[in-house]
């Protein structure tokens, strides 16, 4: 499941890989990588996250 994260979080993960790793990524790139972390959360507790309903 795609989350659109809030910016703050968006700027944090860019500053994070700015300074760790010396790469600039874009918002677009922080958002997917944030999807993953989730993701990996997710499948690391063993839940799966509620798909909402329509």
């Amino acid at each position: 499941m795609q989350h659109r994260f809030s910016e703050k979080l968006i700027s944090q993960c860019i500053a994070v890989f700015k300074e760790k790793n010396g790469v600039d990524i874009s918002p677009e790139t922080a958002n997917e990588y944030l999807n993953s972390f989730a993701d990996l959360y997710f499948a690391y507790a063993g839940v799966r996250p509620v798909q909402p309903t329509l």
